[in-house]
């Protein structure tokens, strides 16, 4: 009955965690997303992990979108060619 109940109500995998805790950065999740998630992320330390680097990761934009007074910024050429390293030797 127990493990019943925790597929039916609670379960989540990764991947739908990790698709709302993107969406509860943009929206309110419903009552029963927010439950699902909060189970989720207190038995899943991967997705504790992606959820506080999502929050951090919004953060550092928002400042780095304010710092520019509103005028846009560019990367330079060797910081945009680091980023790209970064993002290869990562996948």
């Amino acid at each position: 009955m127990k493990i019943n109940f925790y597929y039916k109500y609670l379960h989540l995998t990764c991947e739908e965690a990790t698709r709302l805790i993107s969406k509860r950065q943009e929206t309110k999740l419903s009552w029963r997303e927010g439950l699902k998630l909060r189970f989720h992320v207190s038995v899943c330390e991967p997705c504790t992990r992606f959820a506080e680097q999502v929050v951090i990761l919004d953060a550092s934009l928002a400042r780095f979108f304010k710092s520019s007074g509103g005028r846009s910024q560019q990367f330079s050429a060797q910081k945009k060619a680091d980023l790209e390293k970064l993002i290869k030797e990562n996948k």
